[in-house]
């Protein structure tokens, strides 16, 4: 039975006159992990240990697990230094010992529903890494950060190929600082090019009562990874001896990333009057090796305008105008150009195709949906037109897999 699964995502869009902020940008690579697949139940072995809740600030050392069974993949990140929280999505599980952790919770045949009483219990490692502008790599703390909770956090410094500016710190290309000079190849802001983060999710000891003989069948953990300008939604699913009918959920990663600054100045708004001239805003990518996937983008989170204004109070009157959004697709099943939304208009699926690693010669062939999001505004707006303010937006991508 095919069911559709249905997740919002959404940024905001700000104009006014101010200073910009560079984009930050987080990317999902399967690489040699997987979001599927998760043996939830086999005892504790080299490569899936069963963790003893004492034991896991152990997990924050210098070893390493991107060969163990629970390794989900890479995140590449571009951008500002940045805080990136970790929180539960769901689905919520039921009747949790103190303190909440992460949970696979079960998925009950045959419409794929959730059963919040069955569960394991996991938690998660990040260990950053660079990739510096000559290809050579960096262990940048030499140890894991553990997220074992939702909430917690952990930081990455400054990634990405702009240039620094003279008088100020810069590097070269193998990561060296001093003072900006072109002579002598002090040149970039920031001493790597990309950051990556391997992630991988540890089992714990704790599990609902008889899991391994009364909780057979399929589970999914939904997480979502969020900093300045970043949101990585990733949908995880593992297993405990399903039966040949049981329906696995749907495991894939979709973010949305603000590439247009904090705020866009108004002067430069109102020069971006069609879909072929429009303004950049963001990038949305969704990638998955189990389902195809659907992406919407809309006014609301209830998925039915498609109305889209920027809107301020300004001297107690609600003050709004319209703008249009635009999908400029990378990767997309059934389109190729540049498109402007529209009730009739708003279906971007994705596409089978081969997807490269941004930092090494790896691959995937996997179900994918890139791509821009741009805005535009009616042509005739003048700098006067509307009176100054703070004005907002924002925009809600859903994404519906099946």
């Amino acid at each position: 039975m095919n069911l559709l699964r249905k997740i919002s995502v959404l940024f905001f869009i700000l104009f006014a006159i101010t200073s910009p902020l560079s984009a930050n940008r987080l990317m999902f690579e399967t690489s040699t992990g997987t979001l599927t697949d998760f043996n939830l139940s086999e005892s504790s072995t080299g490569t899936n240990p069963i963790v003893s809740t004492y034991n896991i600030p152990n997990y924050g050392g210098s070893s390493e697990y991107w060969s163990y069974d629970g390794f989900v993949g890479r995140l590449i990140y571009q951008g500002e230094p940045n805080t990136i929280t970790i929180e539960n999505v769901g689905p919520v599980a039921s009747s949790t010992p103190t303190p909440t952790r992460f949970y696979y919770t079960k998925v009950v045949y045959p419409n794929r529903s959730s059963d919040p009483s069955k569960w394991r219990e996991v938690f998660f490692v990040a260990r950053v890494k660079g990739k510096k502008h000559d290809n050579g790599s960096v262990d940048i703390y030499s140890n894991n950060f553990v997220l074992d909770n939702p909430g917690d956090t952990f930081t990455v410094s400054g990634a990405g190929e702009e240039l620094s500016t003279p008088g100020n710190i810069a590097y070269t290309a193998s990561g060296n600082s001093g003072t900006y000079n072109v002579t002598t190849g002090y040149i970039y802001k920031y001493p790597y090019k990309y950051l990556w983060i391997d992630f991988t999710a540890l089992r714990t000891a704790n599990a609902t009562k008889s899991f391994s003989r009364r909780a057979k069948g399929y589970f999914e953990s939904i997480i979502q990874l969020k900093g300045e300008g970043i949101h990585q939604v990733i949908s995880l699913q593992g297993y405990n001896s399903p039966n040949y009918y049981d329906e696995n959920p749907h495991a894939y990663s979709f973010s949305i990333e603000r590439l247009a600054p904090d705020s866009i100045p108004f002067s430069q708004l109102i020069t971006h009057t069609t879909y072929q001239d429009s303004y950049l805003v963001g990038h949305v990518r969704f990638h998955s090796t189990d389902v195809t996937g659907t992406v919407g983008f809309y006014a609301d989170s209830s998925g039915t305008s498609t109305d889209f204004l920027f809107s301020a109070t300004v001297g107690g009157a609600q003050i709004a105008f319209p703008y249009n959004v635009v999908f400029d697709p990378v990767f997309c099943g059934n389109s190729n150009v540049p498109s402007t939304i529209s009730s009739s208009n708003n279906a971007f699926t994705s596409e089978y195709t081969t997807v490269n690693s941004v930092i090494d010669s790896q691959s995937s062939t996997e179900n994918a949906l890139t791509g821009d999001i741009r805005i535009f505004v009616a042509n005739g707006l003048t700098n006067t037109s509307f009176r100054a303010a703070n004005y907002t937006s924002t925009i809600y991508a859903i994404v519906q897999t099946n």
